[in-house]
């Protein structure tokens, strides 16, 4: 936890001192991650677009389709990849 804390930008003792004593004004540590996941979707697929437009995104798509166990785990992956337009 403190790892992920640290990763995430958000002072652990702060963290835990929060949920322990039962304020819970800080969101789930979950939240956090999950918050941080997009913005790294985000910017990669931003990135990618630049670089080669929709073709190279769709062909780096297929190659994570290749590596992913789960069937359709790359659509959900790749839903919502272009909103750094919006």
């Amino acid at each position: 936890m403190k790892k992920t804390c640290r990763r995430s930008g958000i002072s652990f003792w702060h963290y835990l001192l929060d949920h322990l004593s039962g304020t819970n004004n800080m969101p789930q540590l979950s939240d956090f991650v999950r918050r941080r996941a997009q913005e790294v979707k985000r910017e990669g697929a931003k990135r990618l677009n630049d670089t080669g437009g929709i073709e190279l995104m769709r062909k780096a798509q297929s190659e994570v389709e290749g590596h992913i166990p789960y069937p359709g785990m790359s659509e959900y992956w790749w839903s919502g990849i272009g909103s750094w337009e919006a």
